[in-house]
């Protein structure tokens, strides 16, 4: 088998192949979990840090799916694994999500978090979401149910 020298690979190119292989990657355990009713999603995505992900809500509370996150130049990256959501609310018009930080890469040596919970209201439209407290949104997330809470 010939060795493929990477940086003869136009970046667009190499782009588009690394996301795909991560799109597969984070989708192959949503659709493994078949043991518990979907009821909803979720999905996170922004261009400007390279945010990309989502997944279906299941009726026990768990989350299927993975968000990939890179920013400074790729100096930082990292995996927002979903642990579980429940509602919020007095009608039940938000979830909250919760998340297991797994760093892959952080040169930066930005202070990261092992978990990260975000209450999101359920619009079915993108909602700015402000990661780190800063007062500046860093990326959108939209929350759409398949039915109403009972």
């Amino acid at each position: 088998m010939d060795k493929v020298n990477v940086s003869s690979i136009p970046s667009k190119k190499l782009t588009t192949f690394v996301g795909i292989v991560l799109s597969s990657i984070f989708w192959i355990p949503s659709v493994a979990k078949a043991n518990s009713a979907v009821v909803g999603t979720y999905s996170i995505v922004d261009q400007e840090v390279r945010v990309l992900g989502g997944g279906p809500l299941f009726a026990d509370n768990t989350v299927g799916g993975k968000v990939v996150v890179s920013f400074v130049n790729g100096k930082v990256f990292f995996q927002l694994q979903p642990t579980t959501w429940s509602f919020l609310g007095s009608n039940a018009d938000a979830v909250q999500i919760c998340y297991n930080v797994r760093v892959i890469k952080n040169e930066s040596n930005i202070p990261l978090p092992p978990v990260f919970c975000d209450t999101t209201p359920i619009t079915g439209t993108p909602t700015k979401i402000d990661i780190d407290g800063d007062g500046n949104f860093d990326f959108l997330i939209r929350v759409t149910l398949n039915q109403s809470p009972s």
